[in-house]
């Protein structure tokens, strides 16, 4: 099983079955997405779509911290991981042609081996940190995805493997984990309170500990919300 997270720079929706490309200058939300176009057909059912993947995300995300008693802010994805019993190991997962951005990248493995109890998630050594903390988050939704509805014994036989490239194919699961890891990442509380206080976006996500285009992002589709 291969998954993909986010490139760290968009902020992207799942496909419809039918959905066309894009055209250009069609965009009914401007910089949310780059299938946002698809909403000319119908954007009531467009924004109805979105505050509701949001509020999944969101409530998903707030039931992650509430079941670990978790409160520490900025939050630390590593930290969760662990305290979800996940094992977090950095290694060098690229040779030394590839970089950050290329389509070969691999910026994180999540595997579970059957007879194990949890997953370990290694994580590229070389990538920024913030882009780390995002790829850790997501992978978080994954593991969550995964073993939702399922029983310790279940987890224990299953076999799991998580190839996480920031170029692979976008999908409703994949953008759901995007969604997530910017709701645990950047809670709305937290992202308003630094609004509010008159931080850029740059000096936010210094705070916050994730990259200034994950934070426009976030500021984008908090925008959405309030549509």
């Amino acid at each position: 099983m291969t998954h993909s997270i986010i490139t760290y720079d968009e902020q992207r929706v799942p496909p419809s079955p039918d959905a066309a490309a894009p055209a250009a200058g069609k965009s009914f939300v401007p910089d949310v997405s780059p299938f946002a176009a698809r909403a000319d057909k119908d954007p009531v059912e467009f924004i109805e779509r979105e505050l509701a993947l949001h509020q999944a995300a969101h409530d998903a995300a707030e039931a992650l911290l509430t079941e670990l008693g978790y409160t520490r802010v900025p939050l630390d994805p590593f930290d969760v991981a662990q305290r979800m019993g996940l094992a977090v190991e950095y290694r060098t997962l690229n040779g030394d042609d590839v970089r950050p951005g290329d389509e070969e990248w691999v910026a994180g493995i999540l595997e579970k081996l059957e007879g194990h109890p949890s997953a370990t998630l290694y994580i590229e050594a070389r990538d920024d940190m913030g882009a780390l903390r995002f790829a850790a988050a997501h992978e978080i939704a994954h593991w969550r995805q995964y073993t939702q509805g399922k029983t310790a014994s279940e987890i224990r036989q299953a076999e799991f493997y998580c190839l996480c490239e920031p170029n692979d194919q976008n999908t409703p699961d994949e953008y759901s984990a995007d969604l997530f890891a910017h709701m645990l990442l950047l809670p709305q509380f937290l992202m308003l309170r630094e609004l509010a206080n008159g931080y850029s976006s740059a000096t936010i996500a210094e705070h916050l500990g994730v990259s200034q285009r994950i934070v426009d992002a976030r500021i984008r589709n908090i925008a959405l919300t309030q549509l």
